[in-house]
């Protein structure tokens, strides 16, 4: 029996070494078994199972929300209060060789801009169209308001972009401001045979995308002329970032700085047109001869404004008056704004 046992267990030793050797070795597993999704994914642990070591916080981490902010205060101008006397209600004065804004009213304040309006309309144009390409003035004239300031522009009439942006400067013509922004707005949709309303709308919504896209937060425009509507309205803030835009247009400041022409337009028609800025006047008490622009504004509800720029070498001084009670008073406000800076 002894014997026995013995042949059993040699036996039993010599079949497990003649196994496989790789059936004793551990699976192997391929790198995509070995993701963390299909660990995760056979993990029967839920998200509330899960809980954080103490010292681990899911809030930002505080050197990122503060580099953030920093940035922020980097990038913004200084703003001081006006110290220098005006009649407006709100007013600002920009001096780029200090890079400092002197406000009077919160200079994020909602105003209504009126006809100061027609800068961002021409800048935004000029955008999808070339100043040589011609427009035929149509049924967008019908969009006018009453009283309206008008450049005598009637339905047929042939307009380039830039002769239409020259009567939106001098004589500050509503009818050329939506004859352009139809223009533009048929250009946006590919269509030149866009009915005025839809074309007119096309380009309001591109003016209120191109403002975000320049940083204009307080500001949205429902209408190309500035023509009062209560969705109609900006801040003296972006006005300052408008008015640094135009005047970095050639188009544009080569009539916001001109005081009168007689013009031809492209369909034959003649025409006069005068600025309706005092400081580009020799002949008036207000004449600023280093002044560049830009444009007047009024409404009821917006009272006299002028947004100026004048250039005294490398340095661009830019101001706004808002709510002045008088045409003069816009233009004396001004003059001793621009005064005050040596």
């Amino acid at each position: 029996m002894r014997k026995l046992l013995c042949l059993l267990a040699c036996l039993l030793l010599t079949s497990c070494a003649l196994l496989p050797i790789e059936e004793s070795r551990p699976p192997v597993i391929s790198a995509a078994e070995s993701t963390p999704e299909s660990s995760f994914e056979a993990s029967s642990v839920s998200e509330t199972e899960i809980s954080l070591p103490a010292d681990i916080s899911l809030e930002s981490f505080p050197e990122e929300s503060s580099e953030e902010v920093s940035r922020e205060e980097e990038n913004a101008l200084p703003v001081h209060e006006l110290q220098t006397a005006v009649e407006a209600k709100s007013a600002f004065l920009y001096d780029s060789s200090l890079n400092v804004v002197f406000a009077k009213g919160d200079l994020n304040g909602k105003i209504y801009p009126a006809s100061i309006t027609k800068l961002y309309t021409a800048y935004v144009a000029l955008q999808y169209l070339t100043p040589d390409q011609v427009l035929t003035a149509g049924e967008e004239l019908s969009f006018v308001g009453k009283g309206s300031t008008i450049a005598y522009i009637v339905r047929g009439h042939r307009l380039t972009a830039e002769m239409l942006v020259q009567g939106m400067m001098l004589p500050s013509g509503n009818d050329a401001a939506y004859v352009l922004a139809a223009g533009a707005g048929r250009a946006i949709l590919e269509d030149e045979n866009a009915s005025a309303t839809d074309a007119v709308a096309a380009f309001m919504s591109a003016v209120n995308d191109h403002a975000l896209a320049d940083g204009l937060t307080g500001t949205h425009f429902s209408v190309p002329d500035g023509y009062h509507r209560d969705d109609h309205y900006t801040t003296m803030g972006d006005l300052l970032k408008i008015a640094l835009l135009v005047t970095e247009n050639e188009t544009i400041t080569r009539y916001t700085g001109m005081l009168s022409a007689r013009v031809t337009y492209h369909s034959g028609e003649t025409n006069n047109w005068t600025n309706t800025n005092r400081l580009l006047d020799p002949a008036s008490k207000y004449y600023r001869e280093n002044a560049v622009g830009l444009k007047t504004g009024h409404t009821a509800q917006s009272g006299y404004c002028l947004l100026a720029a004048e250039k005294r070498g490398d340095r661009l001084v830019i101001t706004g008056v808002f709510g002045c009670q008088t045409v003069d008073g816009r233009f004396a406000d001004t003059v001793t704004l621009l005064e005050s800076l040596i």
